[in-house]
Protein backbone atom coordinates (compact mmCIF):
# COMPACT_ATOMS: atom_id res chain seq x y z
CA UNK A 1 0.00 0.00 0.00
CA UNK A 2 2.00 3.35 -1.07
CA UNK A 3 2.80 6.18 1.76
CA UNK A 4 -0.53 8.10 2.63
CA UNK A 5 -1.01 11.57 3.00
CA UNK A 6 -3.64 11.58 5.04
CA UNK A 7 -5.28 8.38 7.24
CA UNK A 8 -8.69 8.82 9.17
CA UNK A 9 -10.73 6.15 11.37
CA UNK A 10 -13.54 6.22 13.06
CA UNK A 11 -14.45 9.57 11.84
CA UNK A 12 -18.57 10.45 13.75
CA UNK A 13 -20.62 13.09 13.68
CA UNK A 14 -23.40 13.85 16.14
CA UNK A 15 -25.90 16.28 15.80
CA UNK A 16 -28.42 17.25 18.77
CA UNK A 17 -31.15 14.62 17.04
CA UNK A 18 -28.61 11.88 16.33
CA UNK A 19 -25.83 10.98 14.62
CA UNK A 20 -25.13 12.19 10.79
CA UNK A 21 -21.85 10.25 9.98
CA UNK A 22 -20.96 7.10 11.38
CA UNK A 23 -17.50 5.31 11.71
CA UNK A 24 -16.27 6.72 8.15
CA UNK A 25 -12.69 6.04 7.66
CA UNK A 26 -10.41 6.79 4.13
CA UNK A 27 -7.11 6.91 2.56
CA UNK A 28 -5.36 9.50 0.69
CA UNK A 29 -2.22 8.48 -1.13
CA UNK A 30 0.36 11.11 -1.89
CA UNK A 31 0.10 12.87 -4.94
CA UNK A 32 -2.94 11.05 -5.28
CA UNK A 33 -7.11 11.86 -5.92
CA UNK A 34 -9.54 10.81 -3.78
CA UNK A 35 -13.06 10.91 -4.54
CA UNK A 36 -16.15 11.07 -2.13
CA UNK A 37 -19.14 10.25 -3.72
CA UNK A 38 -22.95 9.72 -2.85
CA UNK A 39 -26.49 11.84 -2.80
CA UNK A 40 -27.47 14.76 -1.13
CA UNK A 41 -27.63 14.37 2.13
CA UNK A 42 -24.92 11.01 2.50
CA UNK A 43 -22.15 12.68 4.42
CA UNK A 44 -19.86 13.88 2.26
CA UNK A 45 -19.28 17.11 3.09
CA UNK A 46 -19.67 16.55 6.66
CA UNK A 47 -16.89 14.08 6.66
CA UNK A 48 -14.71 16.53 4.32
CA UNK A 49 -15.20 19.27 6.66
CA UNK A 50 -14.34 17.12 9.91
CA UNK A 51 -11.24 16.86 8.43
CA UNK A 52 -10.11 20.48 9.21
CA UNK A 53 -12.06 20.74 12.30
CA UNK A 54 -15.40 22.96 10.27
CA UNK A 55 -18.36 21.72 11.00
CA UNK A 56 -21.61 24.10 11.48
CA UNK A 57 -22.25 25.20 14.58
CA UNK A 58 -24.15 22.27 16.77
CA UNK A 59 -22.29 19.30 15.19
CA UNK A 60 -19.09 17.65 17.27
CA UNK A 61 -16.89 14.96 15.95
CA UNK A 62 -17.44 12.45 18.97
CA UNK A 63 -14.85 10.22 17.95
CA UNK A 64 -12.16 10.26 15.40
CA UNK A 65 -8.45 9.65 14.65
CA UNK A 66 -6.22 11.43 11.83
CA UNK A 67 -2.86 10.89 10.97
CA UNK A 68 -1.08 13.63 8.63
CA UNK A 69 2.39 13.46 6.86
CA UNK A 70 2.75 16.68 6.06
CA UNK A 71 7.01 16.62 5.44
CA UNK A 72 6.94 13.69 3.00
CA UNK A 73 8.54 11.00 5.84
CA UNK A 74 6.20 9.65 7.97
CA UNK A 75 2.20 10.39 9.29
CA UNK A 76 1.73 11.04 12.53
CA UNK A 77 -1.24 11.42 14.53
CA UNK A 78 -3.25 14.80 15.35
CA UNK A 79 -5.41 15.28 18.34
CA UNK A 80 -7.36 18.20 16.88
CA UNK A 81 -7.99 18.78 13.30
CA UNK A 82 -8.12 22.39 13.57
CA UNK A 83 -4.50 22.94 14.05
CA UNK A 84 -4.07 21.52 10.71
CA UNK A 85 -5.48 24.92 8.91
CA UNK A 86 -3.01 26.31 6.63
CA UNK A 87 -0.45 23.95 8.17
CA UNK A 88 -0.34 21.22 5.86
CA UNK A 89 -4.35 21.37 4.96
CA UNK A 90 -6.41 23.55 2.79
CA UNK A 91 -10.10 23.83 1.04
CA UNK A 92 -11.80 24.81 -1.41
CA UNK A 93 -15.91 25.14 -0.79
CA UNK A 94 -18.32 25.35 -3.67
CA UNK A 95 -19.65 29.01 -3.55
CA UNK A 96 -15.97 30.79 -3.79
CA UNK A 97 -18.51 34.49 -3.32
CA UNK A 98 -18.96 33.43 -0.01
CA UNK A 99 -15.37 33.00 0.71
CA UNK A 100 -14.40 36.58 -0.58
CA UNK A 101 -14.66 39.40 1.65
CA UNK A 102 -17.25 41.79 -1.11
CA UNK A 103 -15.83 45.47 0.38
CA UNK A 104 -12.04 44.08 -0.64
CA UNK A 105 -10.08 43.89 -3.74
CA UNK A 106 -9.09 40.24 -4.37
CA UNK A 107 -5.48 40.91 -4.59
CA UNK A 108 -5.53 42.85 -1.38
CA UNK A 109 -7.80 40.05 0.58
CA UNK A 110 -5.05 37.53 -0.72
CA UNK A 111 -2.16 39.27 0.18
CA UNK A 112 -3.70 39.79 3.93
CA UNK A 113 -4.10 36.15 3.91
CA UNK A 114 -0.23 35.47 3.18
CA UNK A 115 0.75 37.96 6.08
CA UNK A 116 -1.46 36.06 8.84
CA UNK A 117 0.75 33.54 7.49
CA UNK A 118 4.22 34.68 7.81
CA UNK A 119 4.91 36.72 4.29
CA UNK A 120 6.66 39.84 5.75
CA UNK A 121 6.20 43.43 4.17
CA UNK A 122 3.80 44.31 1.33
CA UNK A 123 5.98 44.18 -1.45
CA UNK A 124 6.84 40.78 -0.88
CA UNK A 125 3.26 39.89 -0.19
CA UNK A 126 2.15 41.66 -3.91
CA UNK A 127 5.14 39.31 -5.14
CA UNK A 128 3.63 36.23 -4.26
CA UNK A 129 -0.35 37.25 -4.83
CA UNK A 130 1.18 37.96 -8.63
CA UNK A 131 2.68 34.45 -8.24
CA UNK A 132 0.09 32.55 -7.21
CA UNK A 133 -2.53 34.07 -9.88
CA UNK A 134 -0.22 33.31 -12.65
CA UNK A 135 -0.24 29.86 -10.77
CA UNK A 136 -3.91 29.24 -11.43
CA UNK A 137 -4.21 30.41 -14.89
CA UNK A 138 -4.75 34.19 -15.02
CA UNK A 139 -3.14 36.18 -18.03
CA UNK A 140 -3.16 39.42 -16.46
CA UNK A 141 -2.87 38.95 -12.59
CA UNK A 142 -2.89 42.62 -12.21
CA UNK A 143 -5.85 42.86 -13.30
CA UNK A 144 -7.55 40.13 -11.08
CA UNK A 145 -5.54 41.82 -8.25
CA UNK A 146 -7.33 44.70 -8.38
CA UNK A 147 -10.63 43.40 -9.17
CA UNK A 148 -13.52 43.16 -6.60
CA UNK A 149 -15.56 39.84 -6.42
CA UNK A 150 -18.65 41.31 -7.96
CA UNK A 151 -16.54 42.34 -11.13
CA UNK A 152 -15.49 38.68 -11.82
CA UNK A 153 -16.70 35.41 -13.04
CA UNK A 154 -17.55 32.36 -11.09
CA UNK A 155 -14.67 30.34 -12.67
CA UNK A 156 -12.07 33.38 -12.00
CA UNK A 157 -13.39 33.85 -8.15
CA UNK A 158 -12.80 30.42 -7.92
CA UNK A 159 -9.49 30.19 -9.33
CA UNK A 160 -8.52 32.86 -6.24
CA UNK A 161 -10.36 30.90 -4.36
CA UNK A 162 -7.89 28.78 -5.36
CA UNK A 163 -5.11 30.86 -5.18
CA UNK A 164 -5.67 31.48 -1.20
CA UNK A 165 -5.66 27.48 -0.75
CA UNK A 166 -2.63 27.21 -2.15
CA UNK A 167 -0.83 29.77 -0.40
CA UNK A 168 -0.01 27.93 2.97
CA UNK A 169 1.80 25.08 0.78
CA UNK A 170 -0.60 22.70 1.71
CA UNK A 171 0.59 19.09 1.26
CA UNK A 172 -3.55 18.11 1.36
CA UNK A 173 -6.33 20.15 -0.67
CA UNK A 174 -9.60 19.59 0.32
CA UNK A 175 -12.34 20.07 -1.96
CA UNK A 176 -15.98 20.49 -1.48
CA UNK A 177 -18.15 20.24 -4.64
CA UNK A 178 -15.58 22.70 -5.86
CA UNK A 179 -16.91 22.82 -9.61
CA UNK A 180 -20.59 22.58 -9.19
CA UNK A 181 -21.42 26.15 -9.51
CA UNK A 182 -19.58 26.18 -12.25
CA UNK A 183 -20.75 26.06 -16.56
CA UNK A 184 -19.24 22.92 -18.13
CA UNK A 185 -16.99 25.02 -19.89
CA UNK A 186 -15.49 26.56 -17.18
CA UNK A 187 -15.80 23.25 -14.70
CA UNK A 188 -13.75 21.47 -17.47
CA UNK A 189 -11.14 24.36 -17.23
CA UNK A 190 -11.04 23.92 -13.39
CA UNK A 191 -10.45 20.22 -13.12
CA UNK A 192 -7.23 20.32 -15.67
CA UNK A 193 -6.16 22.99 -13.59
CA UNK A 194 -6.53 20.87 -10.77
CA UNK A 195 -4.86 18.36 -12.00
CA UNK A 196 -1.85 20.30 -13.38
CA UNK A 197 -1.42 21.56 -10.01
CA UNK A 198 -1.31 17.69 -8.42
CA UNK A 199 1.34 17.07 -10.97
CA UNK A 200 3.50 19.84 -10.51
CA UNK A 201 3.27 20.31 -6.87
CA UNK A 202 2.65 16.97 -5.59
CA UNK A 203 -0.77 17.78 -3.90
CA UNK A 204 -2.89 15.14 -2.21
CA UNK A 205 -6.53 16.02 -2.99
CA UNK A 206 -9.69 15.11 -1.31
CA UNK A 207 -12.54 15.71 -3.81
CA UNK A 208 -16.39 15.75 -2.88
CA UNK A 209 -18.60 15.64 -5.86
CA UNK A 210 -21.53 13.94 -7.05
CA UNK A 211 -20.98 14.65 -10.66
CA UNK A 212 -19.26 11.00 -11.92
CA UNK A 213 -18.31 12.35 -15.04
CA UNK A 214 -15.65 14.76 -13.03
CA UNK A 215 -15.04 12.11 -10.82
CA UNK A 216 -13.68 10.41 -13.48
CA UNK A 217 -11.53 12.66 -14.81
CA UNK A 218 -10.02 13.65 -11.66
CA UNK A 219 -10.14 10.94 -8.75
CA UNK A 220 -7.78 7.93 -8.13
CA UNK A 221 -9.78 6.03 -6.04
CA UNK A 222 -13.28 7.18 -4.60
CA UNK A 223 -15.95 6.43 -1.25
CA UNK A 224 -19.21 5.59 -1.57
CA UNK A 225 -21.04 7.08 0.98
CA UNK A 226 -24.95 6.51 2.09
CA UNK A 227 -27.04 7.54 5.06
CA UNK A 228 -23.29 8.74 6.69
CA UNK A 229 -21.66 5.58 6.11
CA UNK A 230 -19.08 4.03 3.74
CA UNK A 231 -20.71 1.37 1.82
CA UNK A 232 -18.11 1.14 -1.20
CA UNK A 233 -14.28 1.75 -1.65
CA UNK A 234 -12.04 0.98 -4.94
CA UNK A 235 -10.56 2.60 -7.63
CA UNK A 236 -12.22 4.99 -10.01
CA UNK A 237 -12.18 2.83 -12.63
CA UNK A 238 -13.48 -0.57 -10.52
CA UNK A 239 -16.17 1.24 -8.79
CA UNK A 240 -17.76 3.02 -11.81
CA UNK A 241 -17.23 -0.39 -14.37
CA UNK A 242 -17.95 -3.02 -11.85
CA UNK A 243 -19.48 -1.43 -8.73
CA UNK A 244 -20.29 -4.17 -6.02
CA UNK A 245 -23.18 -2.46 -3.92
CA UNK A 246 -26.82 -1.99 -4.91
CA UNK A 247 -26.47 1.50 -4.12
CA UNK A 248 -23.26 2.33 -5.75
CA UNK A 249 -25.45 0.69 -8.67
CA UNK A 250 -28.49 3.18 -8.68
CA UNK A 251 -26.02 6.26 -8.46
CA UNK A 252 -24.67 4.98 -11.27
CA UNK A 253 -27.57 4.54 -13.16
CA UNK A 254 -29.20 7.75 -12.04
CA UNK A 255 -26.33 9.45 -13.73
CA UNK A 256 -26.40 7.69 -17.49
CA UNK A 257 -29.97 8.31 -17.09
CA UNK A 258 -30.04 11.82 -16.74
CA UNK A 259 -32.00 11.64 -13.53
CA UNK A 260 -29.21 12.35 -10.74
CA UNK A 261 -29.42 11.00 -7.17
CA UNK A 262 -30.08 7.77 -7.46
CA UNK A 263 -32.82 8.45 -4.93
CA UNK A 264 -34.18 11.74 -6.55
CA UNK A 265 -37.44 12.73 -4.76
CA UNK A 266 -36.86 10.42 -1.79
CA UNK A 267 -35.28 12.67 1.06
CA UNK A 268 -33.48 9.90 3.91
CA UNK A 269 -35.80 8.30 5.97
CA UNK A 270 -35.07 8.93 9.84
CA UNK A 271 -35.31 4.69 9.92
CA UNK A 272 -32.14 4.82 7.07
CA UNK A 273 -30.35 6.84 9.21
CA UNK A 274 -30.80 5.24 12.23
CA UNK A 275 -30.76 1.58 11.44
CA UNK A 276 -28.03 -0.70 12.77
CA UNK A 277 -28.46 -2.47 9.98
CA UNK A 278 -27.72 -1.80 6.05
CA UNK A 279 -29.47 1.71 5.81
CA UNK A 280 -30.10 1.05 1.52
CA UNK A 281 -32.03 -1.84 2.78
CA UNK A 282 -35.41 0.14 3.25
CA UNK A 283 -35.14 0.82 -0.75
CA UNK A 284 -32.51 -1.68 -2.03
CA UNK A 285 -34.91 -4.46 -4.15
CA UNK A 286 -32.44 -7.60 -3.50
CA UNK A 287 -32.80 -6.44 0.20
CA UNK A 288 -33.17 -9.50 2.38
CA UNK A 289 -33.43 -10.82 5.70
CA UNK A 290 -29.86 -10.57 7.09
CA UNK A 291 -29.57 -6.92 5.40
CA UNK A 292 -31.12 -6.03 8.70
CA UNK A 293 -27.92 -7.45 10.85
CA UNK A 294 -25.79 -4.73 12.13
CA UNK A 295 -24.04 -3.25 9.71
CA UNK A 296 -19.87 -4.02 9.34
CA UNK A 297 -18.07 -0.88 9.50
CA UNK A 298 -16.28 -0.82 5.86
CA UNK A 299 -12.64 0.42 7.09
CA UNK A 300 -11.66 2.48 4.07
CA UNK A 301 -8.32 3.16 5.18
CA UNK A 302 -7.09 -0.17 5.26
CA UNK A 303 -9.26 -1.87 2.31
CA UNK A 304 -8.53 -1.06 -1.09
CA UNK A 305 -11.37 -2.57 -2.39
CA UNK A 306 -14.47 -3.53 -0.88
CA UNK A 307 -18.53 -3.23 0.12
CA UNK A 308 -20.34 -3.61 2.78
CA UNK A 309 -23.23 -5.01 1.20
CA UNK A 310 -23.57 -9.23 2.21
CA UNK A 311 -24.50 -9.87 -1.19
CA UNK A 312 -21.45 -9.04 -2.55
CA UNK A 313 -19.73 -12.42 -2.96
CA UNK A 314 -16.41 -11.24 -3.31
CA UNK A 315 -16.96 -9.59 0.66
CA UNK A 316 -18.94 -12.66 1.73
CA UNK A 317 -15.94 -13.65 3.79
CA UNK A 318 -15.01 -10.78 4.91
CA UNK A 319 -18.13 -10.22 6.64
CA UNK A 320 -18.97 -13.88 8.01
CA UNK A 321 -22.00 -13.83 5.57
CA UNK A 322 -22.86 -17.90 5.28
Amino acid sequence: MSTAALVARGLTVAAPGGVLVRSAALRLGRARCLGIIGESGSGKTLTLRSLMGLLPDGLTLTEGRLEVDLDGRASRPVDDPRLLRGRGLSMVFQDPLASLDPTMRVGTFVAEVLRRNGTTGRRAARARVADLFTEVGFTEPGRIASSFPHQLSNGQRQRVVLAIALASDPSVLLCDEATSALDVTTQAQIVDLLNDLRARRELSIVFVTHDLAVARQTVDDVVVMFAGRVVEVGDIDTVLNRPRHPYTRALIEAYSTGRGDATAGLPLRQAEAADPGCPYRWRCRQAVEGCAAPLPVLDAAEVRVGSTCILDEQDRRRWGAA
